[in-house]
This record gives structure tokens, C-alpha cells and sequence, in this order.
């Protein structure tokens, strides 16, 4: 991940389109600018859309001849979304991973292209800004990460970065959000790739990636005059201290789940 994130800043494009690499994004008509800094409201609020597990699909990507179930549920996770934006009306949309049900077969760059097209819309009509962070499914079948965040780049508020530092991943990031009533950064919104090895099963978050975040929340907390600043985290696996609230149990019990060989209910 990190060398191929390196090698997008040189000739990461001419690669794309050697490998049949989807159309660019039409979006010209949506796109601002400058984008504002995000910023709490003159009622002291902001207010965060978390859509998470979408797993889009195509109508294109079914085993059944009709095709009829994946083609509603395209329709219906299109009116959801709407739906959605436009009760809460966000000041900024968080993507949570599983964006897309990358294990299809029939997955290819251009259907890729086409679903982050049509999960952000609802978003990018309204010039509402976005982030993403990745989960074990975005690219199953190989569909780098980094390729995928190009793509959801092609809308101008989209506010994530591919990796705020040299570290595992992609998409890992730390947004600020301005006090209401100043320039000071008043709360902090931190994106961690939870990551996908799928030689060996499910990732988990690395170690550099937690010495990136305490060092930039040691730098947050400095510009604050020594006081932390408030955040949320976002991620997609949850972290492996979870499995301190499960019980162990054995291979033999009902309803457990596996992890490094360790049963768990």
C-alpha cells in the first residue's frame, strides 16, 4: 500500500489508463471552488451523516437470469441515501466502509466507477462535503484502495487524503473542525484505515498507524495550549480490544466467531 501510494503522485494516472481504468467522474457542475474549512454552526453544532455498510452493487452483478433482486436493491439504496441527506441535512457525510461489495465477479474498474458515482450523488448534488474510510469488502478482488479514493476525489469537497503520513493504509487522516466563532480548531475527526489482507483473513489497525495518530494528537493538543482536543475516530473493523467484552469459549460451542484461533461468544 505505501509503495503504491507513493507511485501515484508520478504516474499513477498514465497506469489507470493502461489498465482500462473507468472515464473520469462527471462532476464539474457539483464542484466548489475552495472548499470552507468545516466549521461548527452559529448554534455550536455540526452534524455528521455516518453511512456505513452500503455494499453497492450493480444491476449487472447477479447470478440469478432476471437480475431483478440486485436492480431493486440498486434503487432502494439510491432512495435511502437520499432520504437520509436530506432529513439530517449533514454538514458533512462520513463513509464507513463496505462502500462497495467488492467480492463480485463481475466487478470491473468502470463498475466501480459507475457505484461510487451513484452512492455519492445524493451528496455531491448538494455540495455537501464527504470522507471515506475503506472496509474488508471495498476491494476484495483486488481493486486497489488507492484507485478507489482517486475516484471519490473527483468530487472537490470530498476532504479525505490518501495518508496524512507514510503509513499502512489508505485513507488514513485527521479533519479539523473550526470553533463557530473563531479560526482555532475546535474538535478533530480522525479517519484510520482498518486495512484487508486477504492472504491471511481480516487486517486489523497497524502500529504505525497508532504512532502516526499519538503523535499528530500529541501536535493537536500543543496548538490547543495543552488541553486534547475532542474528537471521534472512525474506522470500519473494530479494534481487537473488543474481544476483551466477549466471552472464550471453544470450537465446539454454538455461535462463536474465530480469531487467531481463539473462539469467542
Amino acid at each position: 500500500n505505501i509503495i503504491l501510494k507513493n507511485l501515484l503522485t508520478g504516474f499513477a494516472l498514465p497506469c489507470i489508463s493502461a489498465m482500462g481504468m473507468p472515464k473520469k467522474f462527471r462532476t464539474e457542475r457539483f464542484r466548489k471552488e475552495t472548499p470552507e474549512p468545516l466549521r461548527f454552526g452559529n448554534d455550536g453544532k455540526f452534524r455528521i451523516l455516518h453511512l456505513t455498510d452500503i455494499h453497492q452493487v450493480m444491476p449487472e452483478m447477479d447470478d440469478e437470469e432476471d437480475k431483478i433482486i440486485p436492480a431493486a436493491n440498486d434503487i432502494e439504496t439510491q432512495n435511502v441515501i437520499e432520504t437520509l441527506v436530506e432529513k439530517t441535512k449533514p454538514d458533512l457525510v462520513v463513509f464507513g466502509g463496505d462502500n462497495v461489495s467488492g467480492y463480485w465477479k463481475e466487478f470491473n474498474y468502470e463498475l466501480i466507477r459507475q457505484t461510487i458515482e451513484k452512492i455519492t450523488y445524493p451528496i455531491r448534488k448538494r455540495n455537501i462535503p464527504l470522507c471515506v474510510v475503506f472496509g474488508n469488502h471495498d476491494a476484495e478482488e483486488g481493486f486497489h484502495l488507492e484507485f478507489q479514493m482517486m475516484m471519490y476525489h473527483e468530487y472537490a469537497d470530498c476532504r479525505s487524503s490518501f495518508n496524512d503520513a507514510d503509513v499502512y493504509g489508505c485513507g488514513n487522516c485527521c479533519l479539523t473542525i473550526k470553533s463557530s466563532k473563531s479560526d482555532r480548531d475546535a474538535f478533530a475527526l480522525w479517519l484510520i484505515d482498518s486495512n484487508d489482507d486477504q492472504k491471511n483473513g481480516y487486517d486489523c489497525v497497524h502500529d504505525d498507524q497508532i504512532e502516526w495518530y499519538e503523535k499528530r494528537a500529541e501536535e493537536l493538543k500543543e496548538a490547543n495550549n495543552g488541553t486534547p482536543l475532542p474528537a471521534i475516530l472512525f474506522q470500519h473493523i473494530c479494534v481487537q480490544q473488543m474481544l476483551d467484552g466477549y466471552k472464550e469459549v471453544t470450537a465446539d460451542d454454538d455461535y462463536t466467531f474465530e480469531r487467531d484461533g481463539r473462539y469467542f461468544y
